[in-house]
């Protein structure tokens, strides 16, 4: 899985942040 920047989804971004906590 390759997180490029945008083609990261506002769902992922957010889960993302929550994980990054």
């Amino acid at each position: 899985e390759r997180y490029a920047k945008g083609e990261i989804t506002k769902k992922q971004f957010e889960k993302m942040k929550k994980t990054l906590r």
